[in-house]
């Protein structure tokens, strides 16, 4: 519910940054998206190191990088953590896929601007700021595990009919936006849930897990933006086909795995 609360928060400014960096380069051309990065770069690092604060407790017990790593095998060893990690890696990859190839989509297949995809894509960030909302507050009611399982129920149906859309002629950035704000709410649901579970699953090692965590999510969605970076050149609706396929491993993972 805490991981829900403080990721609603931060989604706020995935939300704004692609409508406000779709119009300076409309208006200012793409150069200035770089001043702009540099410049809240310098902001907040400078707020930083003036402003927060050390929050970890001081228990006079250090661990060397070394005993970092010594940790794995015992974290791939652990059913549960792996199948949580795999749910994550699966569902943060086909929000990579996405932020990847729909910019592409938009302008090239659809011919619209930069702009009308940084206005669509604020229902994207709005439906992953409701299910980060509701998992704030069924997750102790519900629990996690099944609010997982709901919100991977949830972004399957919905990338079910956003491929069955994008085969049509009916496919336009509303067409494609709107049943992938419903994925992001199951989004929302997903990945705050599967991040909980897995961190809880070895707690004693829950610095590792979190970078263990990490580095399978994030090579997953390096992993899927350079397949879709090439695949939706070819065949733009591979980008719902991949988004697909990736929420049905996690959906086998949580299934055949328990």
């Amino acid at each position: 519910g805490q991981i829900a609360s403080v990721t609603m928060v931060m989604v706020v400014a995935p939300m704004l940054a692609p409508y406000v960096g779709g119009h300076i380069e409309t208006w200012f051309g793409w150069r200035m998206i770089f001043w702009t990065m540099t410049a809240a770069g310098v902001a907040v690092l400078a707020l930083t190191t003036l402003r927060l604060p050390e929050t970890a407790p001081d228990v006079g017990v250090s661990t060397s990088l070394l005993g970092v790593f010594r940790a794995f095998p015992a974290l791939a060893a652990d059913r549960g953590f792996i199948i949580d990690v795999v749910a994550l890696a699966m569902t943060s990859a086909s929000f990579f896929a996405f932020i990847a190839a729909a910019p592409f989509i938009v302008g090239e297949t659809m011919g619209r601007g930069s702009d009308v995809y940084g206005a669509y894509f604020i229902l994207n960030a709005l439906g992953y700021m409701i299910g980060n909302f509701a998992m704030s507050r069924l997750a102790i009611r519900v629990g996690t595990a099944r609010m997982v399982r709901i919100g991977l129920a949830i972004s399957f149906v919905a990338l079910s009919a956003a491929f069955a859309i994008s085969l049509s002629a009916h496919w336009t950035p509303l067409t494609l936006f709107l049943p992938l704000a419903l994925n992001a709410i199951g989004n929302g649901l997903t990945i705050p849930g599967a991040t909980a579970s897995a961190l809880s699953a070895r707690p004693e090692l829950a610095g590792s897990a979190a970078g263990l965590m990490g580095a399978v999510q994030l090579g997953s969605g390096a992993l899927a933006t350079i397949v879709i970076s090439a695949a939706v050149i070819v065949w733009p609706q591979a980008l719902m086909a991949m988004m697909w396929l990736m929420l049905a491993v996690a959906l086998l993972a949580l299934r055949f795995g328990r």
